[in-house]
């Protein structure tokens, strides 16, 4: 993954953590493994920001699997 600047705005959003996109966001996956087909961007990003402080990101990846967020490759 490029690394690119951010300015101070975005610097409040990030929260670190093991779910990697890959550069054009299509795939995704813990730990830099991109395994997973992304199906709606937008509604992964909420759910993360709704759900990181209250579930592992192993059970957030299984749960966006079953709403259809991500599909399997």
């Amino acid at each position: 993954m490029e690394r690119q600047m951010i300015s101070a705005e975005e610097l409040e959003l990030v929260t670190g953590g093991s779910i990697i996109f890959n550069e054009d966001c299509s795939t995704c996956g813990r730990n830099c493994n991109n395994q997973y087909k992304v199906n709606n961007f937008n509604a992964i990003l909420k759910y993360v920001k709704e759900n990181r402080n209250k579930m592992p990101e192993k059970q957030m990846m299984t749960n966006m699997l079953a709403l259809g967020y991500i599909s399997n490759l």
